[in-house]
């Protein structure tokens, strides 16, 4: 979406017209009747006809790579895995899909697409696990210790690597070993 502000209105017969200034800075007129907000898809016909890029906001493409990059990385998790990592080796009975449990939350970004930081559930383990984090941690370090023990030692890294589409590249890597 194009960021715009209102610069004048004028009122005719039959609604409101409003002159909204682009980031462009381009101007386009509207009629927007009985309409507080502005239409949302408002896009400027020059810079388009010129081939002008304007960027969307920005957070909604990167929520969009970061969704894609998550997609791609539970895919990888559950073609190496093939089954709940859990299975028989707890009292917990395994039930559900099968979804990709960090060992260390994917709140942190340094870990959040390191394929040793995750493991496939199904999702009574997941449930359980997410609501137990402290068993969970032992389970992780008994059942996977070198992989855990990296986990564990770079957790508290502040610093992501934020390139995503780098991220997204070694992810796709990934799936064409793992698919073949």
């Amino acid at each position: 979406m194009i960021a715009y502000s209102r610069v004048t209105k004028t009122v005719p017969i039959g609604g409101m017209i409003y002159d909204y200034t682009l980031s462009c800075g381009h101007v386009t007129r509207r009629l927007s009747p009985n309409q507080v907000r502005p239409p949302r898809k408002l896009r400027c016909r020059e810079c388009e006809t010129r081939g002008e890029k304007t960027n969307p906001d920005p957070r909604l493409t990167r929520q969009r790579r970061e969704r894609t990059a998550a997609t791609m990385f539970a895919r990888i998790i559950k073609l190496r895995d093939r089954q709940c990592t859990m299975a028989g080796r707890d009292g917990v009975r395994c039930a559900g899909s099968l979804d990709c449990a960090h060992v260390i939350t994917r709140v942190n970004h340094v870990l959040r697409f390191d394929p040793r930081n995750a493991h496939l559930l199904c999702r009574t383990h997941h449930t359980y696990y997410h609501a137990n984090e402290a068993e969970w941690i032992e389970v992780s370090k008994r059942e996977w210790p070198e992989a855990t023990a990296y986990c564990l030692m770079h957790r508290h890294l502040l610093e992501p690597d934020e390139d995503l589409e780098a991220i997204i590249e070694s992810l796709r890597r990934m799936l064409k070993k793992l698919e073949k």
